[in-house]
């Protein structure tokens, strides 16, 4: 089979097992579908996927374009990290607040919009099936507790609290109810009073029964708070290299993860005396971040301030980014408050790329949820981050490139889209974006984060820590209020790996930049620079390698 046959046949594949992001990038032919969440589909998976990389290996580099070499290389990750979670039944482990049914479900009724009633009719169609796919899922927890998969209690918890929250709502603000119209059409308010009806008669009701069903089968055999990782499961050390190749796509151990954590917290906690100098007049590290913490002029003041701030550092950025790159998005950038219901077991802020037909726009996702906890300092590291020159470049600038196959518009390169994110929170400080030295602690908090995000996550589920040792060790190295540590650490028990991917993926850029200008010296443009990160879609960082060694060698 042909590359192009096979990229096609890959992305098929993919769209049909996710079809909530298929209505999201404007692929309205799964509008009516829901990810299939059977036995029988993970085994057509896991076969299909083998056979694409099967024959993507077996195509010679030699005889390929230069683009049809990234294209086979990307699809080979791509299709391997597909093949991965079908092959080991990964959804039979009872999914956390970021990544399960309940919340994907309500963050893509909030995000879907539709054009006229044949859309709304395959929107509802897809609505009444939300039952069944919920039983389904909660049969798949029950078959994984069999396998030995075992969750961390403090996982279940913060699920059954987002349903409770979710379904406490009336049902007139319900994100299904108020799916977006693009236009008035006829039949819409019929339409609408029949998704009330369905919300309230069969949806709800469903979350429920899902809910009852972690609450009652799945917490009492919970792993406790001092057992949260995956070292405490016999498929653990299996699933967790999985997960950080997954995540970083390099061979790295979990011991390797950690060291390089712990020479990058050392890292961080001397740039806090360094800056804590010019902010405060502070130069110990420790009083540094005891300053940011306890400090409440470090603090928003409410929601408005919050989504004031953001959009404030979005619009600089934008207004400076022309001395730095060559290529742009052409969709706009927004901000909107986290949905209420979501916000408490959601992170600070993310992004969510807009669809190809234009009508949603990439937006930045703000967590304004009780401001008055929430950090000021770090306002524009998130925003530059999570928007402009972060997520809003490099997702966008992928999905709008012209000649290259869907799937690698869309790549799910971990660790090249959150280095972006974190290399681009340096960048800022070299483009002269932030407003004070107390937004560049900020920066460096973030890059404190990050770096404890690498012990923190291969402590938890390599070394065997605590869930209350993994809080100890952030809340003595970064200023992070403890609610936010509290969720962050949370967040790295129910995603193994996920969390590798920002300091692994900056560090390799930022070797790679370094490696580029002492090899080309005055020949080195930034802009250039940039536009190999950017113009090829998401990469594997090897991949990212070579494409800058050719770059290099041309420039030369």
């Amino acid at each position: 089979m042909s590359l192009s046959h096979l990229g096609d046949l890959y992305w098929r594949t993919y769209l049909s097992q996710a079809p909530l992001l298929a209505t999201q990038i404007g692929e309205r032919s799964y509008d009516s579908q829901l990810p299939p969440p059977t036995v029988e589909a993970d085994e057509q998976l896991a076969a299909v996927t083998a056979e694409i990389i099967a024959q993507a290996r077996a195509l010679d580099p030699a005889d390929l374009e230069p683009e049809d070499r990234i294209s086979r290389d990307v699809l080979i990750d791509e299709a391997w990290k597909l093949h991965l979670g079908a092959a080991r039944r990964g959804t039979e482990m009872v999914p956390g607040p970021l990544t399960g049914p309940h919340t994907t479900l309500l963050r893509s009724a909030a995000q879907t919009t539709v054009d006229g009633s044949e859309q709304a009719e395959a929107i509802a169609s897809r609505y009444a099936k939300i039952p069944a796919y919920l039983g389904v899922s909660a049969d798949r927890y029950r078959k994984g507790l069999k396998r030995g998969l075992i969750p961390a209690a403090i996982v279940v918890r913060h699920v059954v609290t987002q349903i409770d929250a979710y379904l406490a709502t009336p049902v007139e603000a319900d994100p299904f109810v108020n799916t977006r119209s693009l236009g008035p059409w006829d039949g819409e308010e019929e339409w609408r009073t029949r998704l009330e009806d369905l919300v309230a008669n069969d949806v709800r009701p469903a979350f429920g029964r899902y809910r009852d069903m972690l609450r009652d089968e799945v917490l009492p055999r919970a792993m406790p708070d001092d057992r949260p990782g995956l070292a405490h499961l016999d498929l653990g050390p299996e699933w967790y290299e999985d997960s950080i190749r997954r995540f970083t796509s390099l061979p790295l151990t979990g011991e390797e993860v950690h060291e390089i954590g712990l020479r990058e917290v050392e890292r961080c906690w001397a740039e806090f005396g360094e800056i804590g100098v010019l902010a405060f007049g502070l130069d110990d590290p420790s009083d540094v971040i005891e300053r940011l913490r306890e400090d409440p002029s470090m603090r928003f003041s409410s929601a408005e301030e919050i989504i004031e701030r953001s959009e404030e550092a979005i619009r600089k950025a934008e207004a400076a980014v022309g001395d730095w790159f060559n290529v742009f998005p052409k969709a706009s950038c927004v901000v909107q408050p986290v949905p209420a219901d979501q916000a408490p077991s959601l992170p600070p802020a993310f992004y969510g790329v807009g669809s190809e037909d234009g009508t949603r726009p990439g937006t930045f996702y703000a967590n304004t949820y009780e401001a008055e906890k929430r950090d000021r300092f770090a306002a524009e590291a998130i925003a530059f981050h999570e928007a402009v020159p972060g997520h809003h470049f490099d997702r966008t600038i992928a999905q709008e490139l012209e000649g290259v196959p869907a799937f690698r518009r869309y790549a799910l390169a971990f660790s090249h889209a959150e280095g972006w994110g974190l290399y681009v929170e340096r960048l800022a400080d070299e483009m002269g974006l932030y407003s004070s030295d107390v937004d560049r602690l900020g920066m460096v908090s973030a890059d404190m984060w990050r770096a404890c995000r690498l012990v923190v996550d291969s402590g938890i589920h390599a070394l065997g820590w605590t869930r209350q040792q993994a809080i100890d060790f952030f809340k003595e190295k970064t200023p992070i209020s403890d609610e936010v540590v509290a969720q962050e650490v949370d967040r790295y028990i129910s995603l193994p790996g996920q969390a590798l991917a920002y300091m692994i993926g900056k560090l390799h850029i930022e070797r790679l930049r370094t490696r580029a200008e002492a090899e080309l010296g005055d020949r080195f443009d930034i802009k250039g620079f940039h536009d190999v990160l950017l113009v090829h879609g998401g990469l594997p960082l090897p991949v990212m390698e070579e494409l800058v060694e050719e770059w290099v060698a041309g420039a030369a």
